[in-house]
């Protein structure tokens, strides 16, 4: 049986997790027209602040203890039972601490051959993404996190790929939205079986669990 830890934490470190390059992202692409030259500097404190909430989460989880840790959850859609969940358990932390620490390595070691600041911006948003993928609790937040780990990967491949890049980034845009088709159907069905017994609608996916 899968447990929400009783540990909440007060400030929404796991949200932070995912605002905080989202936030990067945007400022990159406005520093981009003003001040070129910050471009690179801004997305680099964005990314490695990220990964050093990541390695501090790392620190503070408890490894003894069952269920998710520094749980944050928000009501979001109330009516579909859809909310703005998030946490971490032992095997996620490691993926989200990969992910803290890969990110800001990546940004340092590779210059982009033209349009820095797109390739920077869509990064980030990329980060925010795969963290939103490993933190979400909610299958609708989960299916929205995943979904947009496609578009910078979309304009990722097509941009600044190599030989037939353009054909590599439809042909992974297609057979990824094909397969996030059939896995929007297997969480539909699972929130309708849940709903059978548990008698409400939820995409939480500690309660479906639990049911």
């Amino acid at each position: 049986m899968i447990a929400a830890s009783s540990e909440v934490l007060k400030f929404p470190i796991l949200s932070a997790l995912i605002v905080l390059p989202l936030v990067g992202a945007i400022v990159v692409a406005l520093l981009g027209k003003s001040r070129p030259e910050w471009v690179k500097l801004a997305a680099l404190v964005s990314s490695v602040t990220t990964g050093a909430l990541s390695l501090w989460l790392l620190g503070a989880f408890k490894s003894g203890e069952a269920g998710f840790q520094f749980v944050s959850q928000h009501l979001w859609i109330s009516q579909w039972g859809i909310s703005w969940h998030l946490g971490v358990d032992g095997i996620s932390l490691f993926l989200v601490v990969l992910t803290g620490i890969l990110f800001p390595l990546v940004i340092v070691g590779i210059d982009p051959h033209h349009n820095e600041t797109s390739y920077l911006a869509w990064m980030l948003l990329l980060q925010a993404g795969v963290m939103g993928s490993f933190l979400a609790l909610d299958l609708f937040l989960f299916f929205v996190m995943f979904e947009i780990v496609l578009v910078p990967m979309y304009f990722l491949i097509g941009g600044w790929g190599y030989d037939q890049r353009v054909y590599a980034a439809t042909k992974f845009f297609l057979y990824t939205m094909a397969g996030s088709a059939f896995m929007l159907v297997g969480i539909i069905a699972t929130v309708a079986l849940a709903q059978r017994d548990l008698g409400v609608v939820t995409f939480d996916v500690v309660k479906i669990a639990e049911g």
